[in-house]
């Protein structure tokens, strides 16, 4: 009984790192990394009507490549209610 328990022990560890390896991730470990991305809450400035007003939001960033997302929620032209993270408009400075 002994045996028969360490065998079937032993297979499901071998068929848990087949079945891990066959998932794994290709990209280099800065891609993957814990960490990568980080969320924070922030305003940003919406002008309506030449009217500027600041909105609470909370953002995504991904520290890898720089890209900065704001988390969302509200109705499509259907009625229906969503929740999504949508990409944020970026500015780059250069140099004149």
């Amino acid at each position: 009984m002994k045996v028969r328990s360490t065998t079937f022990a032993i297979c499901a560890f071998c068929a848990a790192l087949f079945i891990s390896r066959l998932y794994a991730d290709d990209r280099p470990a800065s891609q993957t990394a814990l960490g990568r991305f980080q969320l924070f809450q922030g305003y940003y400035t919406v002008s309506s009507g030449g009217t500027a007003f600041k909105e609470n939001a909370v953002f995504k960033l991904d520290t890898v490549t720089g890209e900065v997302w704001v988390y969302f929620e509200g109705m499509d032209k259907n009625g229906k209610f969503f929740k999504r993270w949508l990409p944020t408009e970026t500015e780059r400075a250069t140099n004149q």
